[in-house]
């Protein structure tokens, strides 16, 4: 895909390099048609239709078990409340009497690790992995649910994930009726450069929807499905990060043009940091208007630092993202930790009582600093990945112990993470 470059004015950074202040433009097409994967260090776009596959199943690494729905493109995920996953089970007509009202279940906006199908894991079990259970023995991750897929094109199917086993996922889907049945063996091993396998259900085939091996693209241009306020879940159009990219959000800056201290900034993992609402839709002038105080630093996939600065957004006429990037550092920031499930050896610890917990009843959180840090959060969130709750503890040694109100939460799953200079440590609560 030809681009056009426009050159900046030079700079002189710390290091005595100069590096160009670039405009570029990122395009979907008319409509969202596309998702465009892009690459900072050579401007690099390559593009994928975006409904070109139903669901998808996360590839990249060993511990890698999330699957995916197409939602943006009109694919819907339920769980079959009225079976549990077996062969005489799965043989049966699919009852879906009532299926307006089955909650749908969706991606995480956060993280490409938890996918909708995902979504229904107990909590207060580790090794539940929503759609299976993962043995600790034999590493297999054996199906425990089944689900009615809506696809891409309208029709229904039912599907079963059987298993991850040996590197293969294999499962069947079919008609609700039971007709047209296809089995499938999804290989992790074919897709060992991607972060996932695709497949369309309507073309009963694989698809190699990733148009550049993970190493080679930063940031995706896509439409997702995201919490756009109070629990309304929705298409969004935007700007996802890719697994590995550390991204800082800086807003209410004055002067944009020379603002570059990213060496001060929090880097995080969430991949919707830049995300969507950096822009808003003027009803009466009919256009997108773009906030011209924010900034993001960028850790690229190189780990080189790139200034990003939204500037323009063309909507659905043409799909045009519009933005100035500029390259502030080689060298990466200092990533954080490793993530922990429960603790972060010799950092600290995190405990949760009761749980599970009646909802109404307060969740006493008790936290362990084996050293005093400089930023230290408690964070809940829910099963779409919205922030609940939020509060700062003491950054000094010892046990801190607070109480989080359940009264105003709903029913269901949720996430505790204690960050910790950008170290997490996560346990799951579930409120009944």
């Amino acid at each position: 895909m030809k681009r056009i470059l426009l050159l900046g004015s030079v700079i002189s950074l710390l290091n005595m390099q100069a590096n160009a202040q670039v405009t570029d433009t990122v395009s979907v097409g008319a409509g969202y048609a596309n998702q465009n994967y892009y690459q900072l260090s050579t401007g690099t776009e390559t593009t994928a239709p975006k409904n070109e596959w139903d669901i998808a199943f996360q590839t990249g690494g060993s511990m890698g078990y999330a699957i995916s729905i197409n939602s943006y493109s009109g694919a819907a995920l339920y769980t079959y409340p009225n079976a549990t996953a077996n062969a005489t089970n799965w043989a049966v007509t699919f009852d879906t009497a009532g299926l307006s009202t089955w909650p749908k279940m969706y991606n995480s906006e956060t993280t490409w690790s938890w996918g909708a199908f995902n979504q229904n894991a107990d909590l207060t079990n580790d090794f539940d992995l929503g759609w299976g259970v993962y043995d600790l023995n034999t590493h297999f991750v054996t199906g425990d649910s089944m689900f009615v897929v809506k696809l891409v094109n309208g029709d229904f199917k039912k599907l079963w994930v059987k298993n991850l086993a040996n590197g293969t996922y294999n499962f069947v889907y079919a008609n609700l009726d039971g007709t047209g049945e296809q089995t499938v063996a999804l290989a992790k091993s074919a897709y060992a450069t991607k972060n996932f396998g695709y497949y369309s259900l309507s073309g009963n085939a694989a698809v190699d929807h990733e148009p550049v091996a993970n190493t080679n693209w930063d940031l995706v241009f896509t439409q997702y499905t995201a919490d756009l306020g109070g629990g309304y879940m929705s298409t969004a159009t935007g700007i996802l990060a890719n697994s590995g990219v550390l991204t800082a959000k800086v807003e209410n800056v004055a002067d944009v043009d020379n603002y570059d201290n990213y060496q001060t900034q929090t880097y995080k993992s969430e991949i919707n940091t830049i995300g969507w609402n950096w822009k808003t839709y003027d009803m009466g002038a009919g256009v997108y208007t773009v906030n011209d105080s924010t900034v993001f630093f960028v850790q690229a996939k190189d780990s080189a630092i790139w200034k990003v600065v939204m500037t323009g957004f063309g909507g659905s006429t043409n799909g045009n993202f519009i933005f100035s990037k500029e390259k502030l550092k080689s060298a990466p920031v200092t990533p954080p930790p490793p993530t922990g499930i429960n603790e972060m050896n010799n950092i600290a610890t995190l405990s949760l009582y009761p749980n599970p917990i009646a909802k109404g009843t307060d969740l006493n959180v008790v936290v362990n600093l084996m050293q005093a840090n400089t930023t230290v959060n408690v964070i809940m969130y829910d099963i779409t990945g919205k922030q609940v709750f939020k509060t700062k503890v003491n950054n000094q040694t010892g046990l801190k112990a607070f109480a989080v109100p359940t009264s105003g939460l709903r029913a269901g799953l949720y996430v505790v993470a204690l960050d910790v200079n950008g170290s997490t440590a996560i346990q799951k609560v579930s409120i009944r």
